[in-house]
């Protein structure tokens, strides 16, 4: 069990002083107490959170940056407790956020965890403006400030106190209140890389075509709307029963929306319209209505932004009118779409 120093209430402004480092100007738009917070780092644009996801409630789990998820352990209140300083507490877990080793934790690169608060000035944290929508957050026992270890981008990257640098993003943080209406984009573009799969059977013969795709995917309306605004043609050719024989088949998007996406839950719904060409006069030409759905579940509780999407539907026209196939898509979001 590690060793730790509690705070003395009688550490005065003298002997915080001495602790001093050069920091910018204390901000004058404090937390409002009364608001849950995303905390997010600029370099990266991922939040801080407590590492083990929303079950992670133990003395001591590692404080972390990971993809914003909306997820509890990803959510921070701001207690003032005097002399312009805060708590910050976990709202999963209740925990104070906290540098590890107690108050004579003062050198640079110590980790930062979560703790059961106790009054230590290694839980208290002053909040300085950096007058560009970021704030440095101080230590108040070591006047360091909370930053990513190095310049990671990565998800899981340690968070640690070090000495504060004005050119380093990776100390400067956004608060965000997590229930106020977002601005946003009104228009992106993001890419689904992946692999695409499409089923259907061809005068009782079964046909596969499956083929790594990367489509765009253009989100409107903050993003409410969604739409694939391109799709690469598959193909695939096979030997069918007399009086058929060799046919290569062709499968392009006519239509990709516009379809409908919920940021908070991940879920998609997308109509879309598939061209079947055949290059057989005996077949012909085809269309197939269809809607892709994806329930969100996997994109929400992923890093990555991963999604599945899968529809059915019935071909029209053509020989091919009145058969059954299905399409599914399988891949990951760049960026993110939240």
């Amino acid at each position: 069990m590690k060793k730790r120093l509690a705070k003395s209430n009688m550490l005065t402004p003298v002997l915080l002083a001495l602790f001093w480092v050069a920091a910018p100007s204390a901000f004058a738009d404090q937390p409002d107490v009364n608001t849950v917070y995303q905390i997010t780092a600029r370099h990266s644009g991922k939040c801080l959170e407590v590492n083990g996801g929303p079950s992670a409630r133990g003395n001591g789990a590692l404080v972390v940056q990971r993809d914003c998820n909306n997820a509890e352990n990803q959510r921070w209140f701001f207690t003032y407790v005097g002399g312009g300083l805060f708590k910050i507490t976990a709202k999963h877990s209740s925990k104070s956020l906290d540098v590890f080793g107690g108050i004579f934790s003062t050198a640079n690169d110590v980790i930062v965890e979560q703790y059961e608060y106790n009054g230590s000035a290694n839980q208290m944290w002053t909040m300085e403006d950096l007058h560009n929508g970021y704030y440095a957050i101080i230590a108040s026992h070591s006047r360091k400030s909370l930053r990513i270890r190095g310049d990671s981008v990565d998800n899981g990257a340690q968070v640690i106190q070090s000495d504060y640098n004005m050119s380093s993003e990776n100390q400067q943080w956004k608060l965000t209140d997590v229930n106020a209406k977002r601005s946003c984009r009104d228009t992106f573009t993001s890419t689904l890389t992946g692999t695409a799969t499409f089923n259907i059977t061809i005068w009782n013969t079964p046909l596969m075509v499956s083929s790594s795709v990367s489509l765009p995917v253009k989100f409107t309306d903050c993003p409410a709307t969604i739409s694939i605004t391109d799709f690469p043609p598959l193909r695939r050719s096979v030997v069918l029963p007399f009086p058929i024989g060799r046919n290569t088949f062709t499968l392009t998007m006519s239509a990709g929306g516009p379809g409908h996406f919920e940021p908070a839950n991940g879920r998609i719904v997308l109509p879309i319209e598939l061209r079947l060409q055949n290059t057989s006069p005996l077949l012909g030409n085809s269309t197939l209505p269809l809607v892709l759905v994806a329930t969100g579940a996997e994109m929400t509780s992923s890093v990555d932004g991963h999604v599945t999407l899968r529809g059915s539907g019935t071909v029209v026209g053509g020989a091919l009118g009145g058969s059954p196939a299905t399409m599914v898509i399988t891949g990951n979001f760049s960026p993110r779409p939240r």
